[in-house]
């Protein structure tokens, strides 16, 4: 079969085989998933620092209150889910 009629390789077929000892290992503070979750903690934290000072409320309460917020109508029902 010459080059023009072969069909194009699949990248499995391409792609050289690696072994679970050859794959890099995972660098946590590159993986932009994990990174994105230490930034929400953080922020978490810092408007749970200002809102319990000034409101006393807890990140729970507070979290209650962005879902009111944001619905403008919501039964209590709704709120506890």
């Amino acid at each position: 079969m010459s080059e023009m009629t072969r069909p194009p390789r699949r990248a499995q077929e391409t792609a050289s085989p690696l072994s679970p000892r050859d794959e890099p290992p995972l660098k946590l503070d590159a993986f932009l998933p994990y990174r994105l979750n230490v930034l929400a903690g953080a922020v978490s934290l810092a408007l749970s620092r200002i809102y319990g000072v000034r409101h006393g409320l807890t990140v729970p309460q507070r979290r209650g209150f962005v879902q009111i917020g944001e619905a403008r109508s919501m039964t209590v029902t709704a709120v506890c889910h």
